[in-house]
């Protein structure tokens, strides 16, 4: 038995900051094949900037980026929007980005390599929530 990701009533929009791009493009592939309608940004800075000026009903940031890290950019998230779903993912998992994580209430925590299915199934169930 397979579990597929709810799919959103319109295109629900997700926020995608990862600075290599080539990641970024592979992730944008993925979002839009599952019908998202999906923007990206390549540092903390740009994303918050996203998030200033748009709605997201999710936002998937890297915990590992140049300048203001992942966690940062999830704590400032929760000051401004304390019930939006933030997805961290990291390819160097460690206690205490796993920490900052819980204290801020990430929605999930993911770890590089992760599947596309497994992405989109943590994705659509925070895009329900």
């Amino acid at each position: 038995l397979e579990a597929h990701a709810p799919q959103p009533a319109g295109p629900a929009r997700v926020l995608v900051v990862e600075d290599e791009s080539e990641l970024r493009s592979t992730l944008r592939r993925i979002f839009e094949k599952d019908g998202y309608d999906l923007m990206t940004a390549g540092s903390a800075e740009d994303g918050l900037a996203l998030l200033e000026s748009n709605h997201f009903d999710a936002v998937v940031p890297d915990i590992h980026l140049p300048g203001m890290d992942g966690t940062e950019l999830l704590r400032r998230t929760r000051e401004r929007y304390s019930e939006l779903p933030v997805i961290l993912f990291t390819g160097e998992p460690d206690v205490h980005t796993a920490i900052a994580a819980v204290e801020h209430r990430a929605f999930h925590y993911l770890t590089k390599p992760f599947r596309a299915k497994e992405l989109m199934a943590v994705v659509g169930r925070a895009v329900a929530h």
